[in-house]
């Protein structure tokens, strides 16, 4: 074999007792290693079975710091003011959205300053619209919900 000299007849019952003898010698023992039983006595003992039943108590859990992620400043697409507009444009589902948009602040600018608006004017026109109402009963005694409401039930004011 490549880098090992062969051995002759001769020489093996020598190599024989070399090796013998190095083994019969005891092996240096390493410097102080922990013994487990040393370490589990250091552990105190539960004193009924009961105890020992007991799961111990878990630390809590420590929060993690999340780390801020940066707005999203991405300008956004045509197409996606086109569904944001088509989604505001549904009853009830553009309060909501309105709401989401502008109080979330993982979404796009964009969308959030469009969801700000949108929640602007919904107010606007209320206040106009209540203010026309308001206007119209002090006026003319007409009142607008009274008979919007006639309308969509059918039921005719007297």
């Amino acid at each position: 074999m490549y880098g090992q000299k062969e051995i002759t007849p001769e020489e093996e019952p020598a190599l024989w007792e070399e090796e013998l003898s190095s083994s019969a010698a005891p092996p240096e023992a390493p410097e102080e290693l922990p013994s487990p039983v040393a370490e589990k006595e250091a552990e105190p003992l539960p004193q009924t079975v009961q105890e020992s039943l007991q799961p111990k108590p878990e630390e809590p859990p420590q929060k993690q710091k999340k780390e801020k992620q940066p707005p999203d400043l991405s300008v956004m697409k045509v197409r996606s003011f086109m569904g944001a507009l088509i989604l505001l444009a549904i009853p009830i589902v553009n309060l909501v959205l309105a709401i989401q948009w502008a109080f979330s602040r993982h979404i796009n600018r964009n969308k959030r300053n469009l969801g700000i608006a949108a929640l602007l004017l919904m107010i606007l026109f209320t206040a106009i619209m209540v203010g026309v109402c308001l206007f119209f009963q002090s006026q003319f005694q007409y009142s607008i919900p009274a008979h919007l409401w006639a309308y969509i039930t059918g039921n005719p004011i007297k």
